[in-house]
């Protein structure tokens, strides 16, 4: 596993927060294995894990697994929030360059994890923070004119693909919800969660980000390359429409028997069609 902690790049969030590949203690190779409790999983994660360990660790969150000790990471709660915000700012930025394009087993089982885990409002939120700190970071460089410390595109990058990972479902929008149909019993909470992805999908936060970030990335190479479909509003607008249609297909018990089982997804194709790309839907 050596391999794994060979430095790479210098990955600059902020002027406080710079994250070397290797910089931190590695835990045991065997503590992943032994996970008991979520301030465990927060522990690791803040010791940047190599992968082996990681993907326990992910496992262990993945909402498959029954001995969770009542974590759940649909939640919204303030530990879920945590475990989030390590994983997307301390440890995928090490990871997930060497892993998204790759066909070894255990980089794709890590992969399928990681989206699988962060497939939820939190993560999406998240992905979306993190763009737009490098974002800002790029942007306060350049105002001081400090052009030799700009950050490398590398992060930006990465950062996109992962959020182009999450996402690229046609079901990506219906697993979300099912999921804070599972964990969140009430009503209200439900709703203000569901209004916060709606924000983030529907009223085009995230098409937003991702286009100012697929534009620096493109300045900044100055190499033909192709743009992320979530930076291009007909492609993600046909995404959003491909999404609404699977719940058309394979609606669940609650939208059958509840008398607003339609609501939520009345609501995302509300927000969708102000993006102006209606024949795409």
């Amino acid at each position: 596993m050596a391999e794994l902690l060979v430095p790479v790049r210098t990955t600059l969030v902020r002027s406080d927060e710079t994250h070397i590949v290797g910089a931190d203690k590695e835990p045991p190779t065997n503590h992943g294995k032994e996970i008991h409790s979520v301030e465990h999983v927060l522990e690791i994660l803040r010791l940047q894990p190599q992968q082996e360990t990681l993907l326990h660790v992910l496992k262990w969150m993945h909402p498959s697994n029954k001995s969770r000790s009542g974590f759940d990471i649909y939640s919204q709660s303030s530990q879920a929030s945590q475990v989030i915000h390590a994983l997307v700012n301390n440890v995928l930025p090490h990871h997930w360059s060497s892993i998204c394009g790759s066909s070894i087993e255990n980089d794709l089982r890590t992969r399928d994890l990681v989206t699988q885990v962060l497939r939820n409002v939190g993560g999406i939120s998240a992905i979306a923070t993190r763009l737009k700190a490098l974002l800002n970071c790029r942007d306060d460089s350049e105002d001081r004119r400090q052009v030799r410390t700009l950050p490398q595109t590398g992060p930006l990058d990465d950062a996109l693909s992962l959020l182009e990972s999450v996402l690229e479902s046609d079901g990506s929008i219906l697993h979300i919800w099912e999921g804070l149909s599972a964990s969140l019993s009430n009503t209200t909470r439900r709703w203000l969660v569901w209004k916060e992805l709606v924000a983030l999908l529907g009223d085009g936060r995230v098409l937003s980000i991702a286009s100012e970030a697929d534009d620096v990335v493109a300045k900044a190479t100055q190499a033909i390359r192709v743009r992320s479909w979530l930076s291009d509003g007909s492609k993600y607008s046909a995404w959003i429409g491909r999404n609404l249609a699977y719940v058309l297909e394979y609606p669940t018990s609650s939208q059958s028997n509840e008398s607003n089982g339609w609501r939520p997804w009345v609501q995302m194709l509300e927000r969708a069609l102000t993006l102006g790309h209606v024949g795409e839907m």
